[in-house]
Formats: structure tokens, sequence, C-alpha cells
């Protein structure tokens, strides 16, 4: 089993070796137009071009997280175009990987990978699709507005 100290430790790693300058992290959204919201784990400057990163500690990067992350790259360059996301990926922190790529093609380390998505653009319109069948299965569905305290008592 994973502690969650071994996985910052992969994901300081990450930003060890390769110092992405941070534009936002954590940084929540919701847009009418679109149709959801959600929250963007990072974006930031990488390599010379911005990216939009999702942190995943689960034993496997499924398709939907590609989804996931096309659909924030989406609502953060309608709401940031200043920092338009040119590449988005997710940092997978429980790769199989047993250190870094050694042709340098891919960002990884040991047992930490960047999976990129290949194409964002039609990630997007695959979450588009996927959202259609939502609202199909689910009409007039609202979101759950949930309250929480801001205190307790003894």
């Amino acid at each position: 089993t994973w502690t969650a100290w071994e996985l910052i430790c992969k994901a300081m790693e990450f930003f060890q070796k390769n110092k992405p300058e941070i534009i936002a992290h954590e940084f929540s959204f919701a847009s009418d137009g679109l149709g959801y919201g959600g929250t963007i784990d990072m974006v930031c400057q990488l390599n010379g071009q911005v990216w939009l990163i999702d942190y995943k500690s689960g034993n496997a990067v499924y398709e939907s997280h590609f989804l996931q992350i096309a659909a924030d790259a989406k609502a953060w360059n309608l709401l940031n175009p200043q920092h338009k996301v040119e590449r988005a990926g997710i940092l997978h922190l429980k790769a199989l990987t047993r250190g870094e790529d050694k042709k340098g093609e891919v960002i990884q380390g040991k047992g930490w990978k960047l999976e990129e998505s290949e194409n964002i653009d039609n990630d997007f319109e695959y979450f588009q699709y996927c959202q259609k069948l939502w609202h199909r299965a689910n009409p007039g569905a609202k979101p759950k507005i949930q309250e929480y305290p801001l205190t307790f008592k003894k």
C-alpha cells in the first residue's frame, strides 16, 4: 500500500526536477455556458508551454481522466485567455515507471509519470458526447446544494 507521504515525495520529485512555474492551483470554476464546473489542480509554465496538470493517485490512468482535463482546459481557456493551455496531462503518482525516460521524450521518474493528452480538442468532443448522454439520462437534473456549518459548538 502507498502512504500519502510516498505520493507527496513523488510529486515533489516532479516539481524539483521540472521546476514548473505555477500560474494557478486549486482553481475552482463554474460555467453556465459550458454547463459544468470543477476544480483544476494546476496550470503552469513547463518547458516554455502552458500546461494544465491534474494529479491522480489511483492505480491507473483512464480515458475519462483525459476527458476531464480536456473539459477543464476548455473552461480555463475561456476564463483565462491570457494564459491559454497548450498541453494537458495527468501526473500519475502510482505509475509503474522505474526512473527517467532514457530517450528524454516523456516526463517521468521512479513511480510517477506525466501522461499527456494526445489531442485536447478531440478529448473535449468526447466529453461533450458524454455530457449529452448524461443529460438525456437525467433530464431536468439540478446540482445538489450542500451547506456545512462554519463552526461547531462543544
